[in-house]
């Protein structure tokens, strides 16, 4: 689901003259979030992450991108 809205902004944004660059999706750092994060960075979608509570979280957040 996380995917498919962060993909949903950035067209909408884009269709209204924003950039994809200057756009930032913000997601939880649960684990469907992190892999959202690691899906849409691919696709050149920036993410910033929330709700990181200890180091592996972090850790797994830095890897998706």
């Amino acid at each position: 689901a996380s995917v498919e809205k962060g993909r949903t902004l950035v067209r909408l944004l884009e269709r209204h003259g924003h950039a994809r660059d200057r756009v930032l999706v913000k997601l939880a750092a649960t684990w469907e979030g992190i892999e959202a994060a690691r899906v849409l960075q691919s696709e050149g979608i920036n993410c910033n992450m929330t709700l990181i509570f200890c180091l592996p979280q972090a850790v797994e957040c830095a890897k998706a991108g």
